[in-house]
């Protein structure tokens, strides 16, 4: 394992936005889940203001790209297919296409209480395995993103169902076995 991330490469901006909005999406990916276990006046706090870390989320990752982009102007033609960054690019993609949907609705909703449509569930899902390969896979090569690999599980525990009772979600079974947090 590398000792940490290499910070002269010129590319800290990939790392530091990635990581900025994986604050903001976790946010916005747990609020549901995060608003049942908070009993109190947080709970309409968190679900008032998803919609605006959606939007921060959508704007953070708008500068990561264009990271993104500065970092694969660099590369030569056989770099970047040898790299599998054509694959990073479509899977990518789609990526950010979801998120500036969801970007785009969250913008025209007025309110975030009647829940999550079938579109953005899968969006947050989706968006969410990216997160997931992307920083499980860099904890093995730097302990910088252990902690970050981390916090993508714990978002994906804090999840629950739209109604907050179902017994199988992860956020039911926290308050079961910590009965402080229901």
């Amino acid at each position: 394992m590398q000792a940490d991330i290499d910070f002269t490469s010129g590319h800290l901006g990939l790392p530091i936005t990635a990581g900025i909005s994986l604050l903001f999406f976790v946010w916005a990916f747990a609020a549901p889940g995060l608003a049942r276990l908070v009993p109190n006046g947080s709970r309409r706090r968190l679900e008032a203001n998803r919609r605006n870390a959606v939007l921060a989320f959508a704007t953070s990752h708008m500068v990561h790209l264009g990271f993104i982009l500065a970092f694969t102007a660099t590369m030569t033609g056989a770099q970047f297919i040898q790299t599998h960054m054509w694959v990073v690019a479509i899977v990518g993609g789609a990526g950010f296409v979801l998120i500036y949907t969801l970007a785009w609705k969250a913008f025209r909703k007025k309110s975030t209480m009647a829940g999550d449509s079938r579109f953005e569930v899968f969006a947050y899902y989706y968006v969410w395995s990216i997160f997931a390969l992307g920083y499980v896979a860099g904890a093995f090569r730097a302990r910088f993103y252990v902690a970050l690999a981390f916090v993508v599980f714990a978002a994906l525990l804090l999840r629950s169902p739209e109604d907050g009772s179902h017994e199988s979600s992860p956020a039911y079974n926290l308050t079961r076995v910590w009965p402080a947090l229901g």
